[in-house]
């Protein structure tokens, strides 16, 4: 309709090509064209013939096809004037049509282009890859020609032994049988295999024998039943012992096994802990004495893991290190041992500012100092009775780590002003008549002996690698500290 409206405001003329065209489509055009081509060459052939005249009727004939033909003329330009706005609508509509057939082929050859343009950014990304690998491929290539020029050099090698081999076996024997060996006749070995035989009974009887004879003089603790019979002495639980080599590995890493101990520990402390703690409350008591009868029996170890699991019991717990001889809790927990027990029983410290905190909460430590004579003698005087008030006011619960009963006079000294004692006992190192001594000496001295804590190996199925054994995964936070584990060499 746009169309039609435009060729009506503004009508288009047509060209002389298209009106010529149009004239020799037309057939009457045609035969006119021809009618006047036949009556000019009449006139030709006629003026050839006459003289020319005016008036011929081959003239007329000529005029009247003349006349038909500029009729037809201006009848097939009039048609052709009617039929423009048409033929205008027509070729706008191919050209049209032919814009639209050229822009869906751009279109189709755009995404044939993009898909192109896809696949070499793939290729190109591939190949960047593989550009990266050539570095490593060639380092394989490098250490594939290095195995077969080792290979080579081995094959080249056998090769030679085998050539050399070959020359042996062609060539003449070194070794010559001169004679046949004879069997001797066989020999009476009764007394022997006798004397063998008592030799290796002997030898395996005999340490034995000399094992049993030196247990049974030393008369070492075998068992927390036999400790309690023959020194009357209650058992108030016992504590694992740890081996050497899980805390040789604990100061590395936490492995599953070490964990295990850890656990075990940490369970048998912690029954210690609560029982304790039901004494406390009963008998209103606050501070506890752990000793030993002599040195190296763990007793260093029960105090700190003891220590550590009432103050995990919320309970603010004080520490006290009076083995000043031998003193280990400052190797224990990492602190300097300069100001200690030893400088507030001379009077050059106050008692308050000489505890030390440690990163277990609620858990202080006061660590012996340094040691001398007179240190020792003011513990053995009047001084002692005033330290332990001052002391039960620094904490809930306080644990003091004595020196062995039997290698020193303090605990003698200490323990009638302590609520309670515990021994440390250790499963085949204490001896029975050194625990009966130590025992006596200390209910001489009117201290007041709780019991014994027995340090022994496991005696449950339930060990790392045992048939059955469970056991979990450490956690993140452990539960006893690989510090804490350390104690047990001490």
């Amino acid at each position: 309709m746009e169309h039609q409206e435009d060729s009506q405001k503004d009508p288009v003329e047509p060209s002389l090509e298209d009106i010529e065209a149009a004239l020799l489509q037309d057939p009457i055009y045609v035969e006119l064209l021809r009618d006047k081509m036949s009556a000019f060459r009449s006139e030709s052939e006629a003026d050839a013939a006459f003289n020319e005249n005016t008036d011929s009727p081959y003239k007329r004939i000529q005029k009247f096809v003349e006349e038909e033909l500029l009729e037809r003329r201006r009848q097939i330009e009039q048609e052709v004037k009617q039929f423009a706005p048409m033929q205008y609508k027509q070729q706008v509509i191919k050209s049209r049509r032919r814009s639209e057939e050229e822009k869906r082929q751009l279109e189709a050859e755009i995404n044939v282009l993009t898909e192109l343009e896809t696949r070499l950014a793939n290729q190109v990304t591939q190949l960047k890859g593989e550009l990266g690998n050539i570095g490593n491929r060639s380092v394989d290539v490098e250490m594939m020609r290095s195995e077969i020029a080792q290979l080579d050099e081995v094959s080249s090698s056998i090769a030679q032994q085998r050539e050399q081999l070959k020359v042996e076996l062609r060539s003449r024997p070194r070794v010559e049988v001169l004679r046949r060996a004879e069997e001797a006749e066989p020999a009476n070995n009764t007394k022997r295999y006798a004397l063998s035989g008592a030799a290796g009974f002997l030898g395996l009887i005999l340490p034995i024998g000399l094992l049993g004879a030196v247990d049974l003089l030393g008369r070492r603790v075998d068992s927390s039943s036999m400790l309690a019979q023959r020194t009357g002495l209650p058992i108030l639980g016992s504590v694992p012992v740890i081996p050497p080599s899980i805390i040789r590995v604990g100061k590395r890493k936490v492995t599953h096994r070490s964990y295990y101990w850890q656990q075990r520990l940490a369970e048998s402390v912690r029954r210690l802990a609560g029982r304790l703690l039901n004494w406390s409350k009963r008998s209103d008591s606050q501070l506890l004495v752990i000793t030993s009868a002599c040195r190296a029996e763990g007793k260093t170890t029960i105090a700190t893991q003891l220590a550590t699991s009432l103050a995990h019991c919320h309970k603010t717990v004080l520490l006290v290190d009076l083995d000043i001889r031998t003193p280990a809790l400052h190797r224990v927990y990492g602190i300097e041992n300069d100001q200690g027990v030893c400088e507030v029983l001379r009077g050059e410290l106050d008692l308050a500012s000489a505890v030390k905190p440690t990163q277990t909460e609620s858990l202080s430590v006061l660590v012996a100092g340094n040691p001398c004579d007179e240190a020792l003698r003011t513990l053995a005087r009047e001084k002692t009775s005033s330290l332990m008030k001052e002391l039960r006011s620094l904490a809930d619960l306080v644990i003091l780590d004595c020196g062995p009963v039997l290698a020193a006079a303090d605990v003698e000294c200490v323990s009638p002003y302590a609520d309670g004692v515990m021994f440390a006992v250790r499963r085949d190192k204490s001896k029975l008549p050194d625990v009966k001594i130590a025992v006596e000496h200390l209910r001489q001295a009117d201290a007041k002996i709780l019991g014994a804590v027995v340090i022994e190996p496991e005696r449950t199925d339930t060990r790392p690698g045992a048939k059955g054994a469970t056991w979990n995964q450490p956690p993140k936070s452990k539960a006893i500290d690989q510090q804490e584990l350390e104690t047990q060499t001490s």
